[in-house]
């Protein structure tokens, strides 16, 4: 994200979004134990559009 600004966003499987965090630096540190185990998506969005994508489990 070098000089931009984005959005991380946290969703669950069925698509509700869970949390929204303003970024702005290409490391950024999310905090996940309030969540429950089990699997989410995590967007990155720049400019309004979803750039990237990745699915990840807690357990």
């Amino acid at each position: 994200l070098k000089g931009q600004q984005g959005r991380l966003l946290l969703v669950s499987p069925d698509g509700t979004q869970l949390s929204r965090m303003q970024i702005n630096s290409d490391k950024t540190t999310l905090n996940l134990n309030s969540y429950a185990a089990g699997t989410y998506l995590i967007h990155l969005e720049v400019n309004g559009q979803i750039v990237e994508s990745t699915k990840f489990v807690k357990q």
